[in-house]
C-alpha cells in the first residue's frame, strides 16, 4: 500500500511505493555552492537508487542519508491542496522516525552468482 513520506534531509514529500507497485526513487536535489559554479549534495542527502556492489551481493540504497519520515498512511499527495501539502510538511511522524527502510525485492541471478552464463 502506498504511504506518504517526507525526506529528513531536503523535506521533499513523496509517495512510496507508486500506484503501479514500483518503488519511488527519491534523490535529494543538489544545493548551490557559492564559491564555485557547481552544486553539491546537501548535508545528510538521500539517494534511494538501488545499487549492488558485487554480483550476487545484497542490494542496498546508494545513500540512505538522514532517512525518511512517514507522515500519512496512503497517498496524501495526489489530490492535495497547497494547504494540505503545507500541513504534511509540518506533520509529526507516524511511528518511528526515521521510518524503517523497506526490504529491497531484488533477487540476484543464480547464474551470475555461480559464474555461469
Amino acid at each position: 500500500m502506498p504511504d506518504t513520506y517526507r525526506c529528513r534531509a531536503c523535506g521533499a514529500l513523496y509517495v512510496d511505493p507508486l500506484a503501479t507497485g514500483e518503488r519511488a526513487f527519491h534523490v535529494c536535489a543538489l544545493v548551490p555552492d557559492p564559491p564555485r559554479p557547481l552544486a553539491k549534495p546537501r548535508p545528510g542527502h538521500r539517494d534511494e537508487t538501488w545499487v549492488q556492489e558485487q554480483l550476487g551481493g545484497a542490494p542496498h540504497l546508494r545513500r540512505p542519508g538522514m532517512g525518511r519520515t512517514l507522515v500519512a498512511l496512503g497517498d496524501a499527495l495526489s489530490d492535495a491542496t497547497l494547504a494540505e501539502i503545507a500541513a504534511l510538511q509540518a506533520a509529526p511522524a507516524i511511528g518511528p522516525d526515521p521510518a524503517p527502510e523497506p526490504p529491497i525485492p531484488w533477487r540476484a541471478d543464480p547464474a551470475m552468482i555461480a559464474g555461469g552464463t
